[in-house]
């Protein structure tokens, strides 16, 4: 959410697209009971992110995006579910991203905004992770760091959230 009234919206490309994308629809609406046709249309051509604005603040909103090329319009996307939360914990979820074996994870976590030095939580196996222990209400910055043991090498590639 860039604002009360914006959100962000961010997207891969398909895996397996049918033909040369030309560009994505994104759909939103606050009603997802109506069939996608009724929900209002956002165009994004060459980019796979683009802001949505004029929202009505404090509702919620559904989100889909399709990409399309010259043969017809690709299949809705599925969303992932939001990450688990409560007052003082939150629960991660990442894709490693990298085509090098991961041998673990490093979380790193601060309050956002402080100038305090980021606690590590070392050793993560997974890349699903529930961080506890967090002030109540409070935003965090956090950032998954991959590390992968070559040769006695130690690798590390960073993530933020």
């Amino acid at each position: 959410m860039l604002s009360s009234t914006t959100i962000l919206v961010q997207w891969e490309e398909p895996e397996e697209p049918n033909g040369q994308i030309q560009g994505y629809r994104v759909y939103y609406t606050m009603d997802p009971s109506q069939h996608v046709n009724n929900w209002l249309k956002h165009n994004v051509a060459d980019s796979h992110i683009t802001t949505i604005g004029n929202l009505i603040p404090q509702k919620t909103y559904s989100v889909k995006v399709l990409a399309f090329t010259s043969v017809g319009d690709g299949p809705l996307s599925t969303l992932p579910k939001p990450p688990e939360t409560t007052a003082t914990s939150i629960t991660l979820t990442w894709d490693s991203g990298n085509p090098e074996p991961v041998s673990y994870y490093i979380i790193q976590h601060k309050p956002k905004n402080s100038e305090e030095p980021y606690k590590e939580i070392d050793g993560v196996a997974t890349t699903r992770y529930s961080v506890a222990g967090l002030s109540p209400y409070s935003e965090y910055e956090f950032r998954v760091v991959a590390v992968n043991n070559i040769a006695s090498l130690k690798q590390k590639i960073q993530y933020n959230c």
